[in-house]
């Protein structure tokens, strides 16, 4: 297992960059890098994009069913409660993969 030299958190052999940091794991930039570290960002940006629908989908059935069960007096209604917390603990996901996209945009100077 190697370390990062910029932050000394434990990384891959092969990574390109750390996953803590962002931070490169070459002393130079080449062509790969770049194509490898637009890989990471596509997929953090899809990722996020995934959790933000999955957010409005639970928020909103935790609201709409949650509200109709609890108007029914039905303990069941408390399930909305739960859909909507996960709701909130996915759009924490989405943000977090947004900002990882958005620092290596940074680190490709786009």
């Amino acid at each position: 297992m190697a370390y990062c030299r910029y932050c000394g958190r434990k990384v891959d052999e092969d990574a390109v960059f750390c996953h803590w940091c962002g931070e490169s794991s070459f002393e130079e930039d080449t062509r790969w890098q770049e194509v490898q570290i637009q890989e990471v960002v596509d997929e953090a940006e899809h990722r996020a994009n995934i959790y933000t629908i999955l957010t409005i989908v639970l928020v909103t059935l935790g609201l709409a069913g949650g509200g109709v069960l609890c108007i029914s007096s039905d303990p069941v209604g408390l399930f909305g409660i739960v859909l909507v917390c996960l709701g909130v603990g996915f759009i924490t996901a989405a943000r977090r993969h947004e900002r990882k996209a958005s620092t290596l945009k940074r680190r490709l100077g786009r």
